[in-house]
């Protein structure tokens, strides 16, 4: 029924466009209950309408008298579009105004209804079961719920129910039938009810605010309510001072929709995105057509959704868009193949277009994204105090082990050391053995030295840090510098005062290590020149002070073990391992978002069994059992150990321990809304609030907006979030997906869907294109339902009001 005259390829598919609709206008059909308004309504005046039409750029309107359907005056307007010269004008839909009273409320009033009549038999049997089923109405009396339902039933079409706003008797007042209609028909809507009619501007407030409490989509339109042909868009001559005061400029709706049923339908199942849409037509960064194999896909200036089969090409498509607009380098040779074979090439509306893009797995492997990110916020985590801690903490464990291969070998020196007690005349040598100091141990000033040292460098950080925190906007008042400040200058005196007491006693060991040697060489140098009762005697001290020093040794070791037996690793950890930061978070940008960097280590408890497992077997339940060397070297774990690093135990350790700090010290993005408290705590959520992330920083410019495949990783909820997303800034820019999922054809209420199909052989590609509610010259939502996993289910949620989708 009626012309479709959109924006066209012969063969490929339509695409709707935004066209204005009345769907409220009376003809002399209604003059059973307004015989003095309609008078000149007639089909020798359709000209005077049609004049009027296109003045007010109506491009689909309805006749819906009162109670009454005229199949004549519907075919003469019908045939009076094909003749017109303009084609403003383009459908006309059968419908009727019905007094209807509801069972179940007080409230009485008028619903207009309109059928998807497909010819001219359609249109004689609505006009035959109206005039059967309502010649008995009088102006004043009433359809019931039972008789509207057995009218619709009769008809046997699939329909649309509209509840107007009417005037009560006093034409100066609102009846009911506009906020009471919502207040007392609240369970009809979905049911009987697909949207709602306004006439007054300001009435549009006051049915959103009651439609609000109706949790499903409704949309709101405009109708006239013209009586009168000569005075249109008004009612009729006695209100149109009225009408022309309170609207001067006459409000229509605008919705984006092919100007049929089907089209009316899909606008009213989706209102956000069909009715009252802005479209940005200064717009010209963005894609108007793709040539296929000489086929001529066109593009919408909004949404446009790409579907097809593994193979199919969408992904070729799709790349070679962004290396066509020097997005990208190159393209895999492969998909330089499929462009070449199908003869790819992009109609841009301007040259240098801009666009955003998220490729297929980015969202998974977005690391490069991220470090540009990264690096533009500075971000930037300081592990000095993680690896520290480490480090600490390895030595600890070090030293046990240590402190217990030491008692094991001290123990068996000990017992190999054969020493007997000897009186020995104690007169003077002649070349004596010198002493050397008994104030000097180079283990304990090592001790000393590392101490100073580590002090020293802890000071240093401090100092750092409060530097740092002295150019953050939240210190704020002189005070504060200037406490900080002397802070600072204290820690400053400290580290002076620690570094010459490090190089004072580095001094005193360099002596004193010249002296040792010195003494050596002398005692050497007079062994030669002594006798032999004085070379018995330098023996036996000799041998004495060695015994003296394995006893002490044995004993220092023995007290060691005994306080070994006592340490555990957790006692280890609590007292030296720190993972405390691993953190740096970005300020919210603008629009709320957030980058969280953040290192593995960051809010953890490094157990036993991480970093004891990363140096030790698994079969090494307990590292402080450990006493002896050939234990040691058993227990530990060689594995993924580089050559040069098996040259000792040490170096084994030291190499794995490396390998922890490097793994703990990886860093991770995530992306949080701090606006909507969303946080990217899992890989669904992370994909769900990158995509956002991307679509709002997009929003401030035109750009393109390109998704691969953006639900890979993402629930149906998630995705339905990013559709609230894309619907926000989908009339600034184009935007272009290629998907597997039906939601983000059906439920994002896609301008465009474009479906490919490759020869598996030839390669080539068929390609077809158009808007959900076209049927001609495929259907579009019967080819989601063939080609899609679930598409459906998700047109049945859609028209949920519907008890199935046949026929739609």
């Amino acid at each position: 029924m009626g012309q479709i005259e959109e924006q066209k390829s012969e063969v490929l598919g339509h695409l709707n466009s935004n066209i204005k609709i009345d769907l409220h206008i009376h003809s002399i059909g209604s003059t059973k209950r307004d015989e003095n308004l309609v008078p000149e309504s007639t089909i020798d005046n359709l000209n005077i309408l049609f004049d009027k039409l296109e003045e007010y750029g109506i491009g689909l309107f309805s006749f819906s008298d009162h109670n009454n359907f005229d199949k004549e005056i519907f075919m003469a307007a019908e045939e009076m579009i094909s003749k017109r010269e303009k084609k403003i004008v383009k459908n006309i839909i059968p419908g009727v105004e019905l007094n209807v009273k509801f069972d179940d409320s007080p409230v009485d009033g008028q619903l207009n209804v309109y059928f998807d009549a497909k010819n001219e038999n359609d249109l004689q049997k609505i006009q035959d079961v109206i005039a059967e089923k309502c010649c008995h109405i009088q102006k004043k009396e009433f359809l019931t719920e039972k008789q509207l339902i057995e009218l619709i039933s009769a008809i046997g079409l699939n329909v649309l129910i509209i509840p107007p706003q009417t005037k009560g008797k006093d034409h100066k007042k609102i009846n009911g039938s506009a906020t009471d209609m919502t207040r007392d028909f609240d369970n009809k809507f979905g049911y009987f009810f697909n949207g709602a009619e306004y006439q007054k501007p300001r009435v549009e407030g006051i049915f959103r605010n009651d439609l609000n409490r109706i949790n499903m989509p409704y949309g709101l339109i405009t109708g006239s309510d013209c009586h009168n042909w000569n005075i249109y868009p008004y009612h009729d001559e006695k209100t149109r001072e009225e009408q022309m005061a309170e609207d001067p400029k006459k409000y229509f709706t605008s919705v984006k929709m092919l100007p049929n049923f089907r089209g009316l339908l899909f606008a009213l199942s989706s209102p956000t995105t069909r009715i009252d849409r802005i479209i940005n037509e200064n717009n010209m960064n963005y894609i108007e057509s793709i040539d296929i194999n000489g086929e001529k896909i066109l593009l919408d200036k909004s949404v446009n959704v790409f579907i097809g089969n593994n193979g199919s090409g969408k992904s070729a498509l799709f790349q070679n868009i962004l290396k066509d607009n020097s997005k990208i380098n190159k393209v895999p040779e492969y998909y330089e193949k499929i462009k070449k074979i199908n003869g790819l090439s992009f109609n841009n509306a301007s040259q240098n277009l801009d666009i955003t893009s998220i490729s297929q797995n980015e969202i998974t492997y977005k690391d490069s994204l991220i470090d540009d990110v990264v690096n533009e916020l500075k971000l930037n985590i300081n592990n000095d105090d993680f690896v520290k801690s480490v480090n600490s903490t390895i030595k600890v464990i070090k030293d046990v082990v240590q402190q217990n291969i030491d008692f094991d070998n001290q123990k068996i020196e000990l017992n190999r050391f054969d020493f007997n007690v000897k009186i020995l005349d104690d007169k003077p040598m002649f070349y004596p053995r010198i002493e050397k100091t008994k104030c000097y141990s180079k283990k304990d000033y090592e001790d000393v030295v590392t101490k100073i040292k580590s002090s020293i460098e802890n000071i240093q950080d401090i100092i750092s840090g409060l530097s740092k925190n002295l150019l953050k906007e939240d210190i704020e008042t002189n005070e504060d510098i200037q406490n900080l400040n002397k802070v600072i200058e204290y820690l400053e005196f400290l580290n002076k005062k620690y570094s010459l007491k490090f190089y004072e006693e580095k001094a005193k060991e360099r002596m004193f290590a010249k002296v040792d040697s010195l003494i050596g060489d002398k005692n050497k140098a007079m062994n030669s020149k002594r006798n032999a009762k004085e070379k018995e005697l330098t023996n036996y001290r000799d041998s004495k002070d060695k015994i003296n020093n394995k006893v002490k040794g044995f004993i220092k070791s023995k007290i060691a073990k005994e306080k070994n037996k006592n340490i555990t690793y957790d006692a280890i950890r609590q007292e030296h391992l720190s993972t405390s930061g691993g953190i740096a978070v970005s300020k919210p940008d603008e629009s709320g978002y957030e980058f969280e960097m953040h290192t593995k280590y960051h809010g953890i408890t490094l157990e036993k069994g991480e970093l004891i497992a990363s140096i030790f077997n698994k079969n090494c339940e307990k590292f402080e059992l450990i006493t002896t060397d050939e234990e040691l070297n058993d227990s530990i774990n060689k594995q993924y150990i580089s050559p040069e690093a098996k040259n000792g135990i040490n170096e084994i350790i030291d190499a794995k321990k490396e390998k922890f700090i490097n793994s703990y010290s990886k860093t991770n993005i995530i992306i949080n809304n701090s606006y909507d408290s969303e946080k990217g705590s899992t890989p669904g959520e992370e994909a769900k609030i990158y995509i956002k992330y991307k679509l709002t920083k997009a929003e401030n410019n035109n750009a393109i907006i390109m998704f691969d495949q953006p639900e890979d990783n993402i629930s149906n909820k998630n995705i339905n979030e990013i559709i609230e997303t894309i619907n926000a800034i989908r009339d600034e820019h184009q935007i272009i997906i290629i998907t597997h999922n039906p939601l983000l054809a059906i439920n994002l209420d896609a301008d465009n869907i474009i479906f490919l199909e490759a020869n598996k052989k030839t390669k080539k590609i068929t390609p077809k294109f158009g808007c959900l509610e076209q049927v001609d010259p495929f259907d579009t939502t019967k080819l989601i339902i063939d080609e899609m996993e679930g598409g459906e289910n998700a047109i049945k949620r859609r028209f949920k009001f519907y008890n199935s989708t046949e026929g739609l």
